[in-house]
């Protein structure tokens, strides 16, 4: 006969509510961070895929450098692999397409 281990009370806390299971990210954007991505991508003068943008907070631009965003240098701005993905996530949920503009006619 098999024996058989016994269930502690960790173990089944484990079991019930897994780790992995709860979304845990720090990078969360605030709604302040993000248009201050969408101002530099839309407004701010570009050169050779960096962006320079005189009259945004320093303190958000350090923000979204710590979480990952922007490389940023305090002159110029230059948008990381997730910080591109946020502005295609922006573009795609607010610019029009040609679509939408052919119906509004």
């Amino acid at each position: 006969m098999k024996k058989i281990k016994a269930q502690t009370s960790t173990d089944f806390l484990v079991n019930m509510f897994p780790l992995n299971a709860i979304d845990y990210s720090r990078n969360v954007l605030t709604s302040k961070e993000s248009a201050t991505l969408y101002d530099i991508w839309k407004n701010g003068s570009e050169s050779g895929g960096k962006f320079i943008k005189a009259d945004c907070d320093r303190l958000i631009l350090t923000s979204l450098r710590e979480k990952g965003y922007i490389r940023y240098d305090g002159i110029t701005i230059e948008f990381t692999k997730s910080g591109k993905g946020v502005i295609k996530k922006l573009i795609l949920g607010t610019e029009q397409n040609s679509f939408e503009k052919k119906a509004d006619q």
